[in-house]
């Protein structure tokens, strides 16, 4: 047997099992999706008030800011299957505690947003660890592929839990919280998985283990390699204000369905199922017939599309559900392609021993200034409306994509000399 044809069966051994790998934290992610569902909603009908969903949006992405650089430097010097499994225990050991809150104290409002706060914080920490995987589990050439049949997975979990939640809120005769016992049970099913798959282990070279090795110098070396890469820092700088002019809907849209468009809780669910929906549909074509050959140029086109949607959600008259159904399926769209061309675009150029210190850096500067958009949501959505509030973000970030296309090196991201010749890939987890 040849030495290409070890590597092909070593390759196909490696998909094979990262597709388990990632079925299983499919699973857990469904519990995830469903117990957010179930508490923003109890959260929204039982408070009716932006201010609470912006202190619960806060408390999960300012302390995910702080935290997620430690995760990434832990992630390349650490097992990434064993920090994937802890990531994981915690989230469900939080949603235990939620439970035991909707027994005793169903109505102590500051508890339940404290605690799903602290599980949220887990949830970009295991995203990190579940990105810096992937590459040392796919050939380059499937990366497209497999992270396109990856949104598909998370499109259909995102579809299913929402619907499931929507039809236990409104048949169901028992407690709404029992279905917070899904989520303990994925975890279950996740953990039962991982034990059995080997993650490959990426070995640096005696020159990079010679380094420094601290916490601040290995979070400055993914900084200073974003910084020498052509287009890197505009790319941040793009999602940043991206996640920032995206951070008042994403806090507002509970009250402009439920109260501002007077909706219920079938209505709430079928906005998420649309956006899943319009995700499912782009994720089949680009993972079968549609190729993107310059992923920067998918990217900004799908965003410039998810703004002009939002236009369409903000100015869409009162009690007119149908433009909001319609603008989010467009949006679902949207986000499937920019999602997968940005992957792409990361796991191609970012060697595989700077994985998890590259993605902890990206994560948390695009991240950095989303809390001042949730910020602005809870101050000033009673006084100026939901809807002007998300229509003005909507606007000033289309202005942000126009200036960071033409005046910036970001068109030039995905043309990058970053092959790693310095690593290779044992199987030792």
């Amino acid at each position: 047997m040849n030495q290409n044809t070890k590597t092909e069966e070593y390759n196909e051994y490696n998909q094979k099992s990262f597709m388990f790998l990632y079925f299983g934290q499919a699973v857990s992610l469904f519990g995830s999706v469903l117990t957010t569902f179930v508490i923003i909603f109890h959260l929204t009908m039982l408070t009716q008030s932006a201010l609470v969903l912006t202190i619960l949006t806060l408390l999960v992405t300012v302390p995910a800011i702080f935290i997620t650089p430690f995760g990434g430097v832990l992630i390349d010097k650490f097992s990434r299957k064993y920090l994937l499994g802890s990531a994981d225990f915690f989230q469900a050991f939080f949603t235990l505690a939620l439970i035991w809150v909707f027994i005793n104290e169903a109505t102590n409002i500051l508890l339940i947003i404290l605690l799903l706060g602290i599980k949220g914080i887990f949830q970009p920490f295991h995203q990190s660890i579940f990105s810096a995987i992937i590459p040392s589990m796919v050939p380059r050439d499937k990366l497209m592929q497999k992270n396109s049949i990856m949104q598909l997975g998370n499109a259909l979990v995102g579809l299913m839990a929402p619907i499931i939640a929507a039809l236990f809120i409104a048949l169901a005769t028992w407690p709404v919280y029992q279905l917070l016992w899904i989520d303990v049970v994925t975890f279950l099913i996740a953990a039962f998985i991982l034990i059995f798959i080997k993650i490959p282990k990426v070995v640096r070279s005696k020159q990079q283990e010679g380094q420094e090795n601290g916490f601040f110098s290995e979070f400055k070396e993914g900084l200073s390699f974003l910084r020498r890469g052509k287009g890197f820092i505009p790319l941040l700088l793009t999602f940043a204000f991206i996640n920032f002019t995206f951070a008042p809907l994403s806090v507002l849209l509970p009250l402009l369905i439920l109260i501002y468009h007077s909706g219920n809780a079938l209505d709430f669910a079928l906005v998420t199922i649309l956006l899943q929906g319009g995700i499912i549909f782009a994720s089949i074509l680009l993972s079968t017939k549609v190729k993107v050959t310059k992923l920067i140029s998918g990217f900004l086109v799908a965003i410039l599309g998810i703004y002009v949607s939002i236009l369409f959600v903000a100015v869409a008259p009162q009690g007119e559900l149908w433009i909001l159904f319609l603008s989010f399926l467009i949006v679902g769209v949207c986000l499937a392609v920019s999602q997968v061309s940005a992957t792409t675009i990361w796991h191609k150029t970012v060697p595989l021993h700077l994985q998890g210190r590259v993605a902890s850096v990206r994560t948390t500067l695009s991240t950095s200034i989303s809390p001042l958009g949730v910020l602005f949501a809870g101050l000033f959505a009673d006084e100026l409306g939901a809807n002007n509030l998300i229509l003005y973000f909507a606007i000033i970030g289309l202005l942000i994509l126009f200036f960071m296309f033409m005046f910036t090196s970001l068109r030039h991201v995905e043309h990058q000399d970053t092959e790693d010749v310095d690593s290779k890939e044992v199987n030792t987890d």
